[in-house]
C-alpha cells in the first residue's frame, strides 16, 4: 500500500514489519522471512493494548556464543562479532510479559516464591535485597545465536535508582543456537518507610547496527514490546509495622483504638525514614539551634552589660565604648535569625512530605480491591487529601520537630545557663533557685497529661462533623441536577444545616476546652515568677543571696516560662493532627487487589513456562508443529508504492488496481497517518 511521499507512509499499517525488514536487506527480492507469529500470543495483544500506531522492528545482530558459565546476562556492552555460520532466520525478543509484579519485603528472610512476582522463577530476600528474576523470549527461529542488551529505565515510573532498587547498566543477553528464554535478575531494595507501590521500568536496547549479517540471519526487538513494567509492592502497613494489630485492613474502629501517642509517635519514624524529609529535618533542627543558642547568647551580654555598668574602676569612656561594643553584638545574631527564617521560607520543608503523602492516597485507592473502593466515600478522600494530609504535615510532624529540637532544647540550655551563672558568682548551685524551674516543668506535664485525652476527643468529634458537612455539600454540588430534578432541594438544605449546627456544637465545645487549656501556661508564667520573686526576695533582703544573682534568676526563670507556654501550644497543635494522621492511616490501609492478581500471575507463570518447554522444538512429542517457531516463509514478493493518481514511483508498480490496491484492500477509514493528502 502506498502514499505518495514514502514507502513508510502506507495507510496500510499491517505492511509496516515487512517494509521495515526489506530496507534491512540489501535487495528487496527474493525469499523473504518474517515472523508474524507472535502476533497469535497473548504478547500481541498485551503490546496492543500499550502501544498504538504501526508496529516497527529494530534489528539486533547475531553473535558467535562465548563461554558463560551461568548462562545469565553478561556484562561486556562491546557489540558481539557476527557468526559466520548461523543458518539465515529471524527470531523476536521480548519479555515474557508486560507486567510483573513482586513485594519489596517479607516478614522474615529466606525464600519468597510462594509471594513471588509473575513470570519469575524465584525471588530471594538476601540482606535487606529482593532478587528478582525475569523472563526474556526468543520468539519465532531459534537456530543460531542471538544477543540483546537489557537496562533498567531510570527516567522512567515511580521507582527510583539507588534507593527502591539497584540500578542496571545496559548488559548483554545471550541465547545460544535452539534456547527459546533466558533470565535476568533485578535487585529490588527493602524500603525504609512505607511506600506502597511503585513502577520500575524494563527495557530492551536497540542495536547499533541497521542491517543484518552476510548470512541474513537478524533478531527482531519490536518498540512495541521493548518496556515491561515491574510493579514493586511494600507489604508494611503505614505508618509502620508497629501498629499492624491496629490498622491492618482499614477498620476504622479498629484505627480508633490505637492508643493517640503510640499512632503519632509511628507516624513521626515514618517521616523520619524517608529521604527526602530526613535531610529537611537536621537542616531545620540546626536553625532551631540557632535560636537557642541566641537566646542564651543574650544573657551573657546581658549580664555583661550589668558588670561594665556596675564597675566603677574603669574609666567612663572606656566604659562606653564597651557598651557600644555589647550593643553591636546584641543585635548581630538577629541578623542571622533573619537570614534563616528567609531561606527556611524557600526550602519547602513539609511540601515533600505533603506529596508524597498524596501520591500514596491516590496510588493506593487506584490499587484497592472493589470491596475496599465500593467502602470509600470520594469526598471523604478528597477531604483527606485536601486537608487532612495538610493538618497531619504541618501540625503533626513539624510540631513535633518545633517541640524536640526549639523548646526542649532551649529549656534544657536556659537551665544550663542558670546553674552556671550559679557555679560562678556563688560556687555551687543555688537549690532554692532551680527547685521552681523544675517545680513549673514537672506541672506543666502533669496538667497536660490529665487534659490531652479529652483534647484528643473533642477534636476528633470536630473533624467528624466537619467532614460530614464537607461530604454533604460535596454530594449536593456533583449531583445537583437529580436534586433540581426531583426536587430535593429543601431537603437536603434541612439535612445540611443539621451537620453544620452539629459541626458549630462541636466546635464551640474545643474552643471553650482549648481557651481555658492556653491560658495555663500564662497563668504558670504570672504565679510563677510572682511566687518566684517573694521567696527569692526575702534571700536578698536577709543577705543570703546578693541583688545581681537574683535578677538574673528572675529573668531566666521569666524566659523559660515563656518557653512552656510555647511548647504547650505545639502540643495543642499535636492533639489536632492525630484526627487528620488517623484519616491518612485509614485510607492508606485498605484492601487492595495484590494478592488476586498474584494469584492469577502465578497460574499464567505456570502455564507459560510450560509452553516455553514445548515449544522447544519445533516437531512436538505428539508429532504436531508448533506454530510459534514457524517463520512464515513469502517467495517471489513484490512491494510497490502507487501515486493516489495511478502513477507508478521509483520501486516500480502498476497503476491502480495493482498490488497497491490489492494490499490496502480498497478500504479506508478517512483518516490519513501519512504525509501526503493524496494517500490511497
Amino acid at each position: 500500500g502506498g502514499a505518495s511521499s514514502g514507502p513508510h507512509s502506507s495507510s496500510g499499517a499491517g505492511l509496516a514489519p515487512l517494509l521495515e525488514v526489506r530496507d534491512s536487506l540489501e535487495s528487496d527480492s527474493g525469499t523473504l522471512e518474517v515472523l508474524i507469529a507472535a502476533m497469535r500470543r497473548s504478547n500481541f495483544e498485551a503490546a496492543a493494548n500499550r502501544r498504538s500506531g504501526p508496529f516497527k522492528a529494530y534489528q539486533v545482530p547475531t553473535a558467535a556464543a562465548t563461554p558463560d558459565a551461568n548462562s545469565k546476562a553478561g556484562n561486556n556492552s562491546a557489540m558481539p562479532p557476527q557468526h559466520p555460520g548461523t543458518p539465515p532466520g529471524f527470531s523476536m525478543i521480548q519479555w515474557d510479559a508486560a507486567c510483573y509484579y513482586t513485594f519489596s519485603s517479607e516478614p522474615g528472610d529466606g525464600n519468597n516464591d510462594d509471594a513471588g512476582s509473575v513470570h519469575t522463577t524465584s525471588s530471594v530476600q538476601h540482606k535487606g535485597t529482593t532478587i528478582v528474576t525475569v523472563g526474556l523470549s526468543r520468539v519465532g527461529s531459534n537456530r543460531g545465536v542471538a544477543r540483546v542488551q537489557w537496562a533498567t529505565a531510570d527516567d522512567q515510573g515511580s521507582a527510583i535508582a539507588g534507593r527502591h532498587y539497584r540500578a542496571q547498566t545496559p548488559a548483554w543477553v545471550e541465547f545460544r543456537d535452539g534456547e527459546v528464554r533466558k533470565e535476568v535478575s533485578v535487585r529490588v531494595l527493602r524500603p525504609r518507610a512505607f511506600e506502597g507501590v511503585l513502577d520500575l521500568r524494563l527495557k530492551l536496547l536497540v542495536s547499533e547496527s541497521s542491517s543484518a549479517d552476510a548470512t541474513g540471519d537478524s533478531s527482531l526487538v519490536p518498540e512495541s514490546l521493548r518496556f515491561a513494567t515491574l510493579r514493586i509492592i511494600d507489604p508494611s502497613v503505614f505508618p509502620t509495622e508497629s501498629v499492624r494489630h491496629w490498622v491492618d485492613g482499614g477498620d476504622p474502629d479498629r484505627i480508633r483504638s490505637v492508643p493517640p501517642w503510640r499512632l503519632l509517635l509511628s507516624f513521626m519514624r515514618m517521616c523520619w525514614a524517608l529521604p527526602s524529609t530526613s535531610g529537611a529535618t537536621l537542616t531545620v533542627c540546626l536553625t532551631h539551634q540557632w535560636h537557642n543558642l541566641t537566646a542564651v547568647w543574650n544573657i551573657f551580654i546581658l549580664v555583661r552589660v550589668v558588670g561594665i555598668l556596675t564597675d566603677d574602676d574603669e574609666e567612663d569612656q572606656e566604659r562606653r565604648m564597651q557598651l557600644v561594643a555589647h550593643a553591636f553584638l546584641w543585635v548581630l545574631p538577629f541578623a542571622g535569625t533573619h537570614l534563616l527564617a528567609y531561606r527556611r521560607s524557600g526550602w519547602g520543608f513539609g511540601a515533600q512530605l505533603r506529596k508524597h503523602l498524596n501520591v500514596l492516597l491516590v496510588q493506593r485507592f487506584l490499587d484497592y480491591s472493589e470491596d475496599a473502593r465500593n467502602q470509600v466515600q470520594a469526598e471523604r478522600l478528597v477531604t483527606t487529601l485536601v486537608r487532612d494530609v495538610a493538618v497531619g504535615v504541618s501540625d503533626g510532624y513539624l510540631a513535633v520537630v518545633d517541640l524536640a529540637s526549639g523548646v526542649v532544647m532551649r529549656v534544657l540550655l536556659l537551665l544550663g545557663a542558670m546553674i552556671y551563672f550559679q557555679l560562678t558568682y556563688e560556687g555551687a548551685p543555688n537549690w532554692p533557685h532551680l527547685l521552681p524551674v523544675l517545680a513549673a516543668v514537672g506541672i506543666a506535664a502533669i496538667v497536660f497529661a490529665l487534659r490531652q485525652k479529652r483534647s484528643f476527643q473533642l477534636h476528633a468529634a470536630a473533624s467528624v462533623t466537619e467532614d460530614n458537612a464537607i461530604c454533604h455539600a460535596m454530594k449536593a454540588i456533583l449531583n445537583q441536577r437529580l436534586v433540581c430534578d426531583f426536587n430535593q432541594s429543601f431537603e437536603l438544605l434541612r439535612e445540611y444545616s443539621e451537620k453544620l449546627n452539629a459541626h458549630s456544637g462541636a466546635a464551640i465545645a474545643l474552643q471553650v476546652h482549648s481557651t481555658q487549656t492556653a491560658f495555663f501556661a500564662p497563668w504558670l508564667t504570672v504565679v510563677g515568677v510572682a511566687l518566684f520573686i517573694v521567696f527569692a526576695g526575702f534571700e536578698v533582703i536577709s543577705g543570703e543571696t546578693d541583688l545581681f544573682t537574683f535578677l538574673l534568676s528572675v529573668v531566666i526563670f521569666f524566659v523559660i516560662c515563656l518557653e512552656l507556654g510555647r511548647g504547650h501550644q505545639l502540643l495543642l497543635r499535636i492533639t489536632k493532627a492525630y484526627q487528620a494522621i488517623a484519616q491518612v492511616t485509614l485510607f492508606l490501609n485498605k484492601a487492595t487487589d495484590a494478592p488476586m492478581r498474584l494469584r492469577l500471575a502465578r497460574e499464567r507463570a505456570r502455564k507459560v513456562y510450560e509452553e516455553e518447554h514445548r515449544r522447544t522444538n519445533v516437531i512436538q512429542p505428539d508429532g504436531s508443529l508448533h506454530p510459534d517457531n514457524l517463520p512464515i516463509i513469502m517467495p517471489d514478493i513484490h512491494l510497490a508504492d502507487e501515486h493516489a493518481h495511478g502513477e507508478p514511483n521509483e520501486s516500480g508498480g502498476g497503476g491502480a488496481g495493482g498490488p497497491a490496491d490489492r494490499w490496502s484492500g480498497g478500504e479506508s477509514d478517512g483518516e490519513s497517518d501519512g504525509e501526503s493528502d493524496g494517500e490511497s
